[in-house]
């Protein structure tokens, strides 16, 4: 079984690269293994083909969460992919430092929350142990945990250290871009504005193939730029369109699209 680990930024990094040890330590033996992304977002690392396989064969994912990482993209991205995979039961979010689980914006907020804590993290171990059926003792994880608790509980005190920063933030301020819409603008990243203008341009609903020939092919960063543009009501996702996933305008996103001089 993998148990796939999501982080974003160095603090919650730091906390992902022990928690692979304490998870390969305690339930190895088991047969579960976790596996953590060395890709870094924030130095604009290109997306990885070896990530998407990873998500599409996981069986739990635990997303490493910090007042400073709430709003990446990454997450938000990872999240999805991981809910697609996997039953939403199986994804965990570890809130780290002040965070706390009201804080949790879509689609992060829609899981069921781990608070960090030793006993939470011993209860995490034994339910993911528990849903594949693994054969391990509960004295057995308490034991293993003991032998790398001090290693994970400092690297998630650096987390804590740090006041929260929960106002939503752009990834780069110039890559914010602003559809107009009567006293309410919306802005979308770099990205979202390029799918915005593809499906304004086609005028058909569109699948996230279709999409990414105009971005480079990379299939992953157009679905999560169309999921952006249906989370802020421009698009909308055809689920059960004949040809598979397809995105059209929304009734807002064809209104700003006329309000914004781009038809």
């Amino acid at each position: 079984m993998l148990v796939f680990i999501s982080w974003s930024k160095p603090d919650a990094k730091a906390v992902a690269v022990e928690l692979k040890h304490c998870i390969d330590m305690c339930l190895g033996a088991a047969g579960v293994s976790a596996w953590m992304s060395e890709i870094d977002i924030q130095k604009g690392a290109r997306w990885s083909t070896e990530v998407a396989n990873k998500l599409e064969n996981t069986s739990t994912g635990i997303i490493c969460v910090t007042p400073e990482n709430v709003r990446e993209p990454w997450l938000y991205f990872e999240a999805g992919a991981l809910s697609k995979s996997v039953s939403d039961a199986a994804v965990h979010p570890l809130l780290l430092g002040s965070l706390e689980a009201n804080a949790l914006p879509t689609p992060l907020g829609q899981f069921q929350a781990t608070r960090f804590g030793k006993e939470a993290i011993i209860d995490l171990l034994l339910t993911i142990a528990r849903s594949v059926d693994a054969k391990v003792r509960d004295a057995d994880v308490r034991a293993r945990l003991d032998r790398s608790w001090n290693a994970i509980e400092k690297a998630e005190a650096a987390v804590s250290r740090k006041e929260p920063d929960l106002e939503p933030r752009p990834v780069r301020q110039a890559a914010q871009k602003e559809i107009p819409k009567p006293n309410d603008p919306i802005q979308l990243t770099e990205l979202e504005e390029l799918a915005y203008r593809i499906l304004v341009g086609a005028g058909v609903p569109l699948s996230p193939e279709e999409c990414s020939r105009s971005i480079g092919g990379h299939v992953l960063r157009a679905e999560t730029a169309l999921d952006g543009l249906v989370g802020k009501g421009l698009a909308i996702e055809h689920l059960n369109y004949a040809h598979g996933t397809r995105y059209s305008l929304s009734k807002l996103g064809k209104r700003s699209a006329v309000e914004s001089g781009l038809v």
